[in-house]
């Protein structure tokens, strides 16, 4: 059972034994079998099926699994941490005032806090499966028995490890053998002796790995070389739009000028300043205007317009 594996194409190789495969002939026989091998005691055995088995669960004794707590903790960390992370963001650390509106609101973060709760519990779950199944495992010895080949397909099948503490090869076999088997194999481990990472996946691995940091290359050399030539400018926005250069021609206009005159009634940004009447209220002297300027009709429509616009 301690022996050393030796290689698989050494024709005296002596492997340990991994334990024992059952094949039945139907599920009824299945989940009758595995009510046996629980009440026997044992913990290290599995049931295989193509397809779920209705009440397998309490004929084998299995608990509930945790992975519903671990995602519930995912997604609680995930909702959590959002809502931090703007409040920290938003109220704290770079404050901004939008249209008088508070500092910090949840309903506001809403979105975050929820794209990051479905983000991680996926995650959580999707790891937590990986995780509670000692998975990748690139090797399993029931691979290796042909019996074992129609578990995906119309077989049904119980196997007992020899790591089980109750596992004895002349007692487990007698115990399998009261359930009524089709067959009964004792199978080698071989889990050593294929051990190795898959060389197709190493070989795999460098290829895309290489593959995928050649456009990394070129944006690195891209960034730290002069060029005539403009970036490349995927997300335009308004950076590159349509435009006319002042003293310019532009047929769209009837007198073809493509600097436009100014708007009978508006002042342009920052001409308002010439004016001080406007801009301070003072008169040219320096004295206080007390009316307001004869080009303003200051009546209650005004009054509504100016209201309307403020609160925009």
């Amino acid at each position: 059972m301690n022996e050393k594996p030796k290689p698989s194409n050494d024709p005296t190789k002596t492997l340990p034994a991994y334990g024992y495969l059952a094949e039945y002939s139907n599920t009824t026989e299945l989940v009758d079998a595995c009510e046996k091998i629980r009440d026997a005691g044992y913990k290290h055995w599995d049931a295989y099926s193509p397809f779920p088995v209705h009440g397998i669960d309490p004929a084998m004794g299995i608990k509930a699994t945790i992975l519903p707590w671990m995602v519930l903790g995912g997604g609680l960390t995930g909702c959590s941490g959002a809502v931090l992370m703007q409040w920290w963001m938003n109220a704290i650390d770079y404050p901004y005032l939008i249209s008088g509106k508070p500092m910090f609101s949840l309903p506001a973060n809403i979105p975050v806090a929820f794209e990051l709760t479905i983000l991680l519990s996926a995650l959580t779950a999707f790891f937590g499966v990986m995780l509670l199944n000692n998975l990748p495992d690139w090797f399993h010895p029931l691979f290796r028995a042909q019996r074992f080949a129609r578990a995906t397909d119309d077989g049904f099948y119980i196997g007992i490890e020899a790591r089980d503490p109750a596992f004895n090869e002349a007692e487990t076999r007698s115990l399998l053998e009261s359930t009524n088997p089709v067959g009964i194999d004792l199978v080698e481990d071989e889990s050593e002796v294929n051990a190795a990472f898959p060389k197709p996946l190493v070989y795999g691995g460098a290829i895309v790995t290489a593959l995928a940091l050649i456009p990394l290359c070129f944006v690195v050399r891209a960034y730290s070389m002069r060029s005539p030539d403009p970036r490349i400018h995927l997300i335009q926005n308004m950076d590159n739009q349509t435009r006319f250069k002042a003293q310019h021609s532009n047929t769209y206009f009837a007198d073809q000028r493509a600097m436009r005159p100014a708007i009978a009634g508006t002042v342009a940004v920052g001409e308002s300043r010439l004016d001080d009447v406007f801009w301070r209220g003072m008169n040219a002297d320096g004295s206080w205007s007390e009316d307001y300027p004869s080009e303003l009709t200051v009546d209650q429509a005004m009054d509504e317009r100016g209201q309307e616009r403020f609160n925009i």
